[in-house]
């Protein structure tokens, strides 16, 4: 995977396209290359007091971490159940995402604060990892399951199902017969003496 620097510039007074233009001209010298550079748009968000905006930065220490332990859960449950083939989001690669990103103004509406964007963050990422866990159980529980049938299937007769054993011809040719002692014993005996 690709790595990124994602930097946050000011617009200063040629605003956000002269920004990204004057970045591109740093950027593309024969002294400085920084490589392909890519302009995100993100919206303006309501920051709020320096107090609360310290707070939060701190929780978004943990919120990182706490995200890219999903992400990497998620890779590598998909790379243990489908090996070379790789993850997409929205039908594109990460790459193509993080270069292609979009604010999603439905999901995140860019007039609430950002804690309260945060709390959302946080929310999707708990969800996400509860509903990985519990696809991941129910992963194992087939997998036992299939195993199970398996392990019937090869098994002996001590832990297969008869009924899948034995087959209507074998019933047809199966007798059972009341017998006394005396006649068990003159079977065994015919047995003893032809072999």
């Amino acid at each position: 995977m690709t790595e990124f620097l994602i930097t946050a510039v000011p617009n200063g007074t040629d605003g956000a396209d002269g920004a990204f233009r004057n970045l591109m001209r740093a950027g593309s010298s024969s002294t400085n290359n920084f490589g392909e550079l890519t302009k995100v748009e993100v919206p303006t968000l309501l920051v709020g007091t320096l107090d609360g905006l310290m707070t939060l930065s701190d929780e978004l220490a943990k919120l990182d971490q706490s995200v890219e332990s999903v992400v990497k859960k998620i890779d590598r449950a998909a790379a243990d159940l489908s090996p070379g083939v790789a993850l997409q989001i929205n039908g594109g690669t990460a790459d193509s995402f993080v270069q292609h990103f979009t604010w999603d103004y439905a999901k995140y509406p860019h007039r609430r604060s950002l804690r309260d964007l945060v709390n959302l963050v946080t929310g999707g990422v708990g969800n996400i990892d509860e509903e990985m866990k519990s696809l991941q159980l129910a992963l194992a529980e087939t997998v036992s399951g299939l195993n199970e049938i398996k392990r019937k299937k090869g098994g002996s007769c001590l832990v297969a199902d008869l009924g899948e054993i034995i087959t209507d011809s074998l019933l047809s040719k199966l007798q059972v017969r009341r017998a006394t002692r005396e006649h068990w014993e003159r079977m065994r005996w015919e047995e003893e003496t032809l072999s």
